[in-house]
């Protein structure tokens, strides 16, 4: 069982590797760096999130494979993006190998503080990509699984120099503050920064879908 906050879409991811890409999305519930009350936001690790990951309902993954199905019912959307909060809490082998072997990618969202099973490393050959924007410097999850560094710029405990070495394509992306886009501040950086670096603007809440 795995506990769900949401499942939605067909959706267009707006983040990273996949940006522009058909998507059904699998919001995990849980998160191990805040606690998802308001009150102890401003003092996490992660004071800009923008995710409700609180609560949900656990379901089997053949019930979650049913919704993905029915939401997908002409099976025409290649990705599935497997989020939280962190879903690396939960044990999630069985659900990637399933969403797999129905011919999908899978993408997992990560902070890093969890590393991949050793089933989650072999499925990486078989479709299975790691998205991970980390909220603290010193991440768990060996930099060799990372296919997508995010990191959030300007973060107040995570520096895009700290992650210099991730061989995966790496992107900056700029924090909402008061609900506007720092852009500037985050474009600004990038122009200083090698020419493996790219920026990230979250293109869902610019063409307004979840």
């Amino acid at each position: 069982m795995l506990k769900v906050k949401e499942i939605f879409g067909t959706t267009i991811e707006g983040e990273g590797l996949f940006t522009g890409t058909k998507a059904i999305f699998i919001r995990l519930s849980g998160c191990n760096i805040w606690n998802g009350k308001a009150e102890t936001k401003a003092k996490s690790a992660c004071p800009y999130c923008d995710t409700d990951f609180v609560g949900g309902k656990e379901l089997t993954e053949s019930q979650i494979l049913d919704k993905v199905f029915d939401l997908d019912k002409d099976k025409n959307t290649p990705l599935i993006n497997l989020t939280g909060g962190e879903p690396l809490l939960q044990d999630i082998d069985k659900l990637c190998g399933m969403l797999i072997s129905c011919g999908y990618k899978v993408n997992i969202e990560t902070n890093g503080t969890k590393p991949l099973s050793s089933n989650l490393k072999d499925l990486k050959s078989k479709g299975l990509f790691v998205t991970c924007s980390p909220k603290v410097k010193n991440i768990k999850l060996d930099k060799s699984d990372i296919d997508c560094l995010k990191v959030l710029y300007p973060h107040n405990s995570v520096k895009p120099e700290d992650f210099k070495d991730v061989a995966g394509v790496k992107y900056l992306q700029p924090i909402e503050l008061n609900g506007v886009m720092d852009y500037e501040t985050c474009i600004r950086k990038l122009y200083s920064m090698s020419s493996d670096w790219k920026l990230s603007v979250q293109l869902h809440k610019i063409i307004g879908v979840e």
